[in-house]
């Protein structure tokens, strides 16, 4: 009995330590690694189906328990803060013809239109913008620096597509504005500070923007777009061991 007991002990201190922090021994990772490319070797586009069923894999190859709900987190139709900022910025920005022409000739001057896009070619669209701009006083640098600073924090998950190219040059467009800066900012503070944001926080962001500039006649962007835009978010291989590791070893 008393031997019974030690091993429970044991088994329960292991179980509680494993879900306090404990990050992932070199043989976890390697095996975390070992199960994602292996996914990688018969498709390339992971979809958020896919990453629960990498998900359930990995958890298995490595003999640790989840919540089920874990899985429902990954399913979340949710966008980053960041995201929804940049959308707003885009959405505010589109309404200019001019402006969506001009983007899109830097686009398809520097930009391959077939591969995913990395972070090197989003850097050189926007600096692009910003050489194009009317004076150098309307996009100020420090904008630039604060766009590409917090696309470094979260980049290395990320593919970028044409839509997000795109997203971000009309975002820094529109930054160059610091009324539409202060609407935008005054519009997201409203809201409660969570990491990422659903529809119905997404729509009450655009319809109050809407509300402090009145020249924008786009109607707010439906559930489907925006679950369209929420997953076409590509992750590169790493992104998925990334996403993994935090579900499995939180901090």
């Amino acid at each position: 009995m008393y031997l019974k007991n030690i091993i429970l002990f044991f088994c329960v201190t292991f179980y509680f330590f494993q879900c306090q922090g404990v990050p992932p021994t070199p043989e976890q990772i390697n095996t975390i690694k070992y199960v994602v490319a292996r996914w990688y070797l018969v498709q390339e586009d992971i979809d958020f189906e896919d990453i629960k069923t990498i998900f359930c894999d990995v958890a298995g190859a490595l003999n640790i328990p989840y919540e089920p709900s874990t899985l429902d987190e990954l399913a979340k139709i949710e966008l980053s803060r960041d995201d929804v900022e940049i959308f707003t910025l885009a959405f505010v920005a589109s309404e200019h013809t001019a402006l969506l022409d001009l983007i899109n000739e830097i686009i398809a001057a520097h930009v391959d239109q077939i591969h995913d896009i990395s972070l090197l070619k989003l850097r050189v669209v926007l600096i692009k913008i910003e050489e194009r701009a009317d004076s150098p006083t309307r996009f100020p640098r420090t904008v630039l620096h604060y766009i590409l600073n917090a696309l470094e924090k979260t980049a290395y998950n990320r593919k970028f597509t044409l839509d997000d190219v795109r997203n971000y040059g009309l975002a820094y467009v529109a930054s160059g504005n610091p009324d539409i800066m202060e609407i935008v900012h005054n519009a997201m503070s409203a809201h409660e500070n969570t990491d990422s944001m659903g529809y119905e926080a997404f729509k009450n962001v655009i319809e109050e923007v809407k509300q402090g500039i009145e020249e924008i006649q786009k109607p707010v962007p439906s559930y489907d777009e925006f679950k369209e835009e929420v997953l076409s978010h590509k992750l590169f291989l790493n992104g998925i061991e990334n996403m993994i590791i935090e579900k499995l070893f939180p901090l």
